[in-house]
């Protein structure tokens, strides 16, 4: 599925710690495409992803984000949730807590912001669950809500760092379902995931750490 390029990384490099963890990376990211990410633990996968959404500045080597990409912006998905289990918010807050960025000094939310949050919890098949409270969701219907509210960040591209993790197989089975569907719909995927055989069935581009 080759688009335009939006991310080229040239001769990247991170360091965690004081310690060099990625070297000399150069890859392309292209709209569209599924890029999958995968390796061993400790390879530097989720500094990696950090970096491309500019949450962590490169050791050397360049990132160029393409000004459509940056139109765009990135929703992301971190591996460790911010949220704690009993934070008073409900899904259809959390959802559209993806919008802040966009937001500025005026962190009120509209009748189009909202109808864009039903729009993401309904492609998820969680808008029966925009009531309840964010803490009482299973591990399943928790990352189904994230992934709206990254949705909600970066409809077009998505950075996923183990979205899978720490859910039973029924649960990985339907969220696995749901990413396919989402980037069928257009989105670009950038995932790191510890299920090597999906990344290898579904992804259009992998770079292995």
């Amino acid at each position: 599925m080759a688009g335009s390029k939006w991310l080229v990384a040239n001769d990247l490099s991170f360091a965690y710690e004081g310690k060099v963890i990625l070297q000399n990376l150069n890859f392309t990211v292209e709209e569209g495409a599924f890029f999958g990410i995968i390796g061993a633990n400790g390879s530097g996968k989720s500094t990696l992803l950090k970096g491309l959404v500019g949450l962590k500045k490169p050791l050397k080597g360049s990132l160029e984000i393409s000004s459509e990409a940056k139109k765009f912006g990135f929703g992301y998905l971190a591996q460790k949730t911010p949220f704690h289990k009993y934070f008073p918010a409900s899904v259809m807050e959390i959802v559209l807590s993806g919008l802040l960025h966009s937001k500025g000094a005026m962190p009120f939310f509209n009748k189009s912001d909202r109808s864009m949050a039903r729009e993401k919890m309904d492609l998820l098949g969680i808008l029966h669950l925009q009531k309840r409270r964010f803490g009482e969701l299973s591990g399943g219907e928790h990352q189904k809500c994230l992934l709206a509210r990254a949705l909600c960040a970066g409809e077009k591209i998505l950075v996923l760092d183990e979205p899978l993790s720490a859910l039973d197989e029924n649960f990985e089975t339907e969220l696995c379902r749901t990413i396919k569907e989402v980037h069928k719909k257009g989105t670009t995927i950038i995932m790191v995931s510890h299920n090597v055989d999906y990344i290898k069935t579904n992804a259009t581009d992998i770079l292995e750490l």
